[in-house]
């Protein structure tokens, strides 16, 4: 697999160096998972509050 190439390609010496290469891949192989999506600047629901400063329950309330 990808991971034993490069746990082999960094020629690790210890036990130490081997669990800290383990872990950065671990977290390396989580991160794809998690789908980008970058901020549009709206919010998801809509937004009710803009209706040109009228408030419908308010028309012919004066």
């Amino acid at each position: 697999s990808w991971a034993e190439q490069e746990l082999h390609q960094q020629d690790l010496k210890d036990l130490s160096s081997a669990l800290v290469a383990i872990e950065l891949l671990i977290d390396t192989n989580r991160r794809p998972k998690f789908e980008y999506k970058p901020f549009n600047g709206t919010k998801k629901g809509g937004n009710t509050s803009n209706n040109g400063g009228n408030n419908s329950r308010r028309t012919g309330q004066q």
